[in-house]
């Protein structure tokens, strides 16, 4: 029922109860919204363009054109990094096709020194994605990709994966995959989101931990702990938006890395379906953008 009611919410009710979760409506707002999160609190950030499942090479090409430019203004700012979704550069059509656009893309970004990230979507697009992934890191060697522990087939992924001495960020997942491909406890997610990640810095690969849960990231804390790993070899990472200062002032304290997902629009209408996804993995941000409103007011 709730899933239902947010698919049918207008699109400007969208935007408004989930406006802190965006960083703005161009490439430029999203810059400055990340130096200021540098400046002010030496928070990271990894910037990501909302215009996802498009269907024309003509939307594909804005994508690349716009990626191309983001590179180019980050370029020097060692706290941004860049993430990218296939759909938004043509796995609609093929994943050669994906693939010729990725690596543009990669190039650009190696010759500039601004690291990029190939998120995950959902499991229709799993397997390309990660096929992608193979190829380009040969070449690309800062390149990462993200794992969503939600998955059964992620245990089988990372065994082929972890030789591969990369990025990987570990998170959930934020789309609601059928019960035969995936686990339906979060309970059970989280469990798993640990036991990757330490299979994987144990591997020499360097985690991105990506939760906004408390106890889990305390959990992950204690792992950590144990076995004398450090900034080096992990990094924390969570939304814009969702207030969990303390917590992350303490683990920048502990010297780790604390990176923001900072995604910007050139149009509200391409950021729509991000923004409803959110509301429906996390209807606290409703109330997240009631009181934001009052504080304003």
């Amino acid at each position: 029922m709730k899933n239902f009611i947010i698919k049918l919410t207008p699109g400007f009710v969208v935007r408004f109860f989930a406006r802190p979760y965006v960083s703005g409506n161009s490439i430029e707002k999203g810059v400055a919204r990340a130096d200021e999160l540098w400046l002010t609190r030496k928070i990271s950030s990894t910037m990501d363009l909302l215009s996802e499942e498009v269907e024309t090479r003509k939307e594909v090409k804005i994508n690349i054109d716009t990626y191309i430019e983001l590179i180019k203004q980050v370029s020097g700012k060692a706290y941004i990094t860049i993430s990218v979704k296939p759909s938004a550069l043509g796995i609609h059509e093929s994943q050669e096709y994906c693939q010729k656009n990725l690596g543009k893309i990669l190039i650009i970004a190696d010759s500039l020194s601004v690291k990029i990230t190939l998120d995950m979507e959902d499991h229709e697009y799993t397997t390309q994605t990660l096929a992608m992934y193979k190829q380009l890191v040969k070449s690309h060697t800062t390149f990462g990709i993200v794992l969503q522990s939600r998955l059964f087939r992620t245990e089988s992924d990372i065994e082929d994966l972890k030789t591969v001495k990369s990025r990987f960020r570990i998170c959930i997942g934020i789309y609601n995959e059928p019960p035969d491909i995936a686990i339906t406890k979060k309970s059970k997610m989280k469990e798993k989101m640990l036991e990757y990640a330490e299979n994987l810095i144990k591997h020499d690969n360097f985690v991105e931990f990506a939760t906004h849960d408390q106890p889990t990231i305390e959990q992950f804390l204690q792992i950590i702990d144990k076995n004398d790993w450090n900034s080096e070899h992990v990094e924390f990472q969570q939304l814009m938006g969702v207030p969990m200062k303390t917590l992350q002032n303490r683990l920048l304290k502990k010297g780790f890395v604390v990176r923001l997902y900072v995604p910007f629009a050139t149009d509200w209408k391409s950021a729509t379906p991000y923004l409803k996804r959110r509301m429906q993995n996390n209807p606290s941000i409703i109330f997240y953008g009631l009181k934001n409103f009052f504080k304003r007011g």
